[in-house]
């Protein structure tokens, strides 16, 4: 489900090696899908690319590789992957900033 950026809300999960981002639709989907899974993730995640992270939770987003995530998620299936992050990430509120393009 795509939003605007204003009620996207980015799903922060860190490994001992690497940080990585989703793009969810809201901090209430997100909410909503952890109580009750049987929400459809398309509901839930404005697209299903993985974003890792340079310098932390606030560093720039690149999309992941394949082996970024099979290193860290033993798996590079985007279902699989979005999935653990929703489960186990930090909600966080996806900020605008003038001059930045916004994922």
């Amino acid at each position: 489900m795509s939003s605007g950026p204003a009620n996207q809300t980015r799903v922060f999960y860190q490994t001992d090696a690497a940080s990585f981002v989703i793009i969810a639709a809201s901090q209430n989907d997100v909410n909503n899908w952890r109580s009750d899974k049987t929400i459809p993730l398309t509901q839930v995640v404005d697209s299903f690319q993985v974003f890792s992270l340079n310098k932390g939770s606030e560093g720039e987003l690149s999309k992941a590789s394949k082996l970024e995530l099979e290193n860290a998620f033993g798996t590079s299936k985007d279902v699989d992957v979005c999935s653990k992050i929703l489960s186990e990430g930090k909600i966080t509120p996806h900020r605008q900033h003038q001059g930045v393009k916004q994922f």
